[in-house]
């Protein structure tokens, strides 16, 4: 069999369909800047929200007490630098609960889902779930349950379909391994609801208050992957759960460090019983080298930072999450304004295209006049709703949001989209 020629073929179809992926020259100046293809333009594609990537500070503690690269090793073997001790206490008080649990990477952090579901659980899982989310439910031997995005209503006709005793159940088998609940009469099966807490596509925000009073009726497990919300919204910018009062129902949170944080790794917050499990069932922690602990005091410093609030940039000090609201709000009331049909709430701004190809013209068209703004097209979204996906950070200035607006404004009446 004549693999290359296969490949090609499957790849020459992903071109005649507009979806064909390439890498490009990026080298990142700061989350507001970066020069592309060799030549300087404003990024709007960058998930380093606060702007803490590229901050002294950070950079300097994390090379402070610098050893070596990489520990190079499981942490259960000899990769259990006390900097990663010390991050997850950090954590784990920043998210109010018992411990934390770094991971390598965030997706490393959501494929955990995996190991708490076994073939007796149910996951329901919201139909917009990030891809390292539905990864890890196709993992593990679990009954999937999709429920529309942040529909509390059919969320409960889901849980209360799956609410009585399965035919397994020691009514109709002594020899069964579940039992009943007397709570709804439901069965003993582990029931997990999984959402993101700010969707990575469309901008918006789980209705975590909702479904974390569902999960207390149905004795549901809940966890959130916040990995775009963590570190930004509620009062002390714990994440969705803080803002939207939920915080105690959720039973498990899985976030991201290279987001707002700007630095590198996952890592997920929960019970000390539910810590204790991941350490000796998650496989994506076990068998896997640790996060180099460069990382961890990076993100130790940045998490200083996220509670301080503010940060030295150009000169002038610049209180971040105010900041990166504001920007929020400019971008999008003046995209608004011109016509362009946007989604969500948040700093992530999808501005709907449609087609596929019109999404790459339009980005493309963008760069020629010095936005950098990717195209997001199937399988990341569903077909025939590809977006310009915008970023929004706490570096960009007046000046740039106005050129930025004033380009989707030419692009978009060239393109008949406004």
């Amino acid at each position: 069999m004549n693999y290359a020629s296969e490949l090609r073929e499957e790849l020459r179809e992903l071109a005649e369909q507009n979806l064909y992926r390439r890498l490009r020259d990026v080298r990142i100046i700061d989350a507001s800047r970066a020069i592309v293809d060799g030549r300087e333009v404003i990024l709007l594609c960058s998930n380093d929200y606060l702007g803490l990537s590229s901050n002294k500070e950070v950079i300097d503690h994390a090379i402070s007490k610098m050893s070596s690269i990489s520990q190079c090793s499981s942490r259960l073997i000899a990769g259990n630098d006390p900097a990663l001790i010390e991050l997850e206490n950090e954590l784990a008080k920043h998210k109010v609960k018992d411990r934390a649990l770094v991971y390598p990477t965030g997706y490393m952090a959501c494929l955990a889902i995996a190991a708490l579901a076994d073939e007796h659980s149910i996951i329901y899982s919201d139909e917009l779930n990030h891809a390292s989310i539905i990864d890890a439910c196709r993992l593990c031997k679990a009954s999937i349950k999709v429920f529309k995005h942040n529909d509390v209503a059919n969320l409960r006709e889901l849980l209360t379909s799956s609410s009585s005793p399965s035919p397994s159940s020691p009514s109709s088998s002594s020899s069964s391994s579940t039992t009943t609940n007397s709570r709804r009469g439901c069965s003993s099966r582990r029931r997990i609801v999984v959402t993101e807490g700010v969707f990575s596509m469309d901008g918006d925000m789980a209705r975590l208050d909702e479904i974390g009073r569902l999960c207390r009726e149905y004795d549901a497990m809940l966890v959130v992957d916040d990995a775009h919300g963590d570190f930004i919204y509620g009062k002390n910018h714990r994440g969705t759960a803080e803002h939207m009062g939920a915080e105690h129902d959720v039973d498990v949170v899985i976030s991201s460090m290279s987001k707002a944080l700007g630095c590198f790794g996952g890592y997920v917050a929960g019970s000390n019983d539910m810590i204790e499990y991941l350490i000796n069932r998650s496989r994506t922690f076990i068998y896997t080298s640790a996060l180099p602990a460069l990382f961890a005091r990076a993100a130790l410093k940045a998490l200083k930072i996220v509670r301080d609030g503010i940060i030295e940039h150009e000169g002038k000090m610049i209180r971040v999450h105010d900041r990166l609201i504001a920007n929020t709000r400019i971008l999008r009331d003046a995209l608004a304004e011109k016509g362009f049909n946007l989604k969500g709430s948040t700093h992530i701004i999808p501005v709907l295209i449609g087609d596929e190809k019109v999404a790459i013209d339009f980005a493309n068209m963008l760069f020629e006049h010095g936005v950098f703004a990717q195209a997001v097209r199937y399988p990341t979204v569903a077909k025939g709703s590809a977006r310009i996906r915008l970023s929004v950070t706490a570096l960009h200035d007046e000046h740039m949001l106005k050129h930025v607006v004033d380009v989707f404004s030419m692009v978009g009446k060239e393109l008949n989209l406004i």
